[in-house]
C-alpha cells in the first residue's frame, strides 16, 4: 500500500508517493502558498529501491524518508534548485555552509561555534538544506562543469600550480565579496532554505537567508583556514550534492549550479585536528 502526500521544499510544492504510511510522519505539512510544481509524484523507483536494499539498507519508513532526499533534489534540479550535503547557519543576516563528508565534523563545528557564541548563530538546516539559485551575474571563472568531466566522470586531472599566501588579511576576502554590513545588498542570487532532514542532531528553527559563504571542512595535522580559489573546491563541492547520479543531464545540472555558488561566494577551508583550536580560527578570521 502506498500513501500520496505534497511535500514542501524552497518554496515549491510536489507530490511525492510513499512506500511506507509511516513515512509521512517525517514530513512537515505543506506550505499552502508554495507554487505547485507540474509533473508526475516523486518516489523511490524499483531499481534504486532494489539497489539500496541490495547494499544492505533496512526497507523501513526511516530508510525511505533518509533516500527521498536524492529524488527530491533531482526534481528540484529542474527549477533551479538542489539539495547539499552540509550544515546551514544563519549568522546575522547571510547563511553559511559548512560541507564535507559524514563523520569529518561539521555538527562538531556548528555546535562549538554556537556554545563559544550564544546566540550569535543559529541553524538553517542541520544536514542537507535545499540552495534556491536566483538569475546569476556573468561568470568570472572557468566552468566547474569542465572540471567535474576531467576530475569526476573523465578520471583526470588538472593539477593547481602552488598557490603562493595571500598578501592581505584573510578577512579582508570577506569585506570584497561581503560588503560591511551597513551598504552590502539585502538580496543575494542564492537562498538558503530548510529542508525536513535535519540530521541525527536535528537542528532547524532558522529562517532562510542569502549565502554568504562556503567552508569546506577537512581533517588535518594541524588547524589551519585559507581561502580557496574555485577551481580547488569544485570537486570536492560537487561530491557532496545530493543526487542519485542515474541521469546525466541532471548530474551536469548539479554540475552547473555548483558553478555558480562557486562564482557567488567566498570560499574557504578548514583543516581540523581539535576543536575549538579550529572553531576560533573561524571565529578570528571569518565571523568578525
Amino acid at each position: 500500500m502506498s500513501k500520496l502526500i505534497e511535500l514542501s521544499l524552497a518554496g515549491l510544492r510536489f507530490s511525492c508517493r510513499l512506500r511506507y504510511e509511516q513515512t509521512a510522519a517525517f514530513f512537515p505539512p505543506p506550505d499552502p502558498a508554495a507554487r505547485p510544481v507540474e509533473g508526475g509524484a516523486l518516489c523511490l523507483s524499483e531499481e534504486d529501491w532494489n539497489a539500496y536494499l541490495a547494499d544492505g539498507m533496512i526497507p523501513c519508513a526511516n530508510t525511505e524518508f533518509s533516500l527521498l532526499s536524492a529524488a527530491c533534489s533531482d526534481a528540484l534540479m529542474a527549477c533551479d534548485r538542489m539539495i547539499l550535503h552540509a550544515v546551514a547557519l544563519r549568522w546575522g543576516d547571510r547563511a553559511w555552509l559548512i560541507a564535507a563528508p559524514s563523520g569529518v565534523g561539521k555538527s562538531t563545528q556548528a555546535k562549538t561555534l554556537r556554545a563559544l557564541r550564544p546566540g550569535t548563530f543559529g541553524v538553517i538546516c542541520g544536514d542537507r538544506p535545499v540552495l534556491e539559485f536566483r538569475p546569476p551575474a556573468s561568470p568570472a571563472h572557468p566552468s566547474v562543469a569542465a572540471v567535474i568531466d576531467r576530475h569526476t566522470l573523465v578520471g583526470g586531472g588538472v593539477p593547481d600550480a602552488p598557490r603562493p599566501a595571500p598578501a592581505y588579511p584573510a578577512a579582508a576576502v570577506i569585506d570584497r565579496h561581503t560588503p560591511a554590513s551597513s551598504d552590502r545588498p539585502q538580496t543575494s542570487s542564492i537562498l538558503v532554505h530548510p529542508s525536513p532532514w535535519n540530521g541525527k542532531e536535528n537542528w532547524h528553527g532558522a529562517a532562510s537567508a542569502p549565502l554568504g559563504g562556503v567552508i569546506l571542512l577537512q581533517r588535518g595535522e594541524e588547524n589551519d583556514l585559507r581561502p580557496l580559489r574555485p577551481r580547488e573546491a569544485a570537486v570536492r563541492l560537487y561530491t557532496q550534492v545530493i543526487q542519485n547520479c542515474a541521469d546525466p543531464d541532471k548530474m551536469r545540472k548539479a554540475a552547473e549550479l555548483i558553478d555558480r555558488l562557486l562564482n557567488s561566494v567566498p570560499l574557504w577551508q578548514l583543516s581540523t585536528n581539535r576543536v575549538p583550536d579550529s572553531t576560533l580560527l573561524l571565529l578570528d578570521r571569518v565571523f568578525i
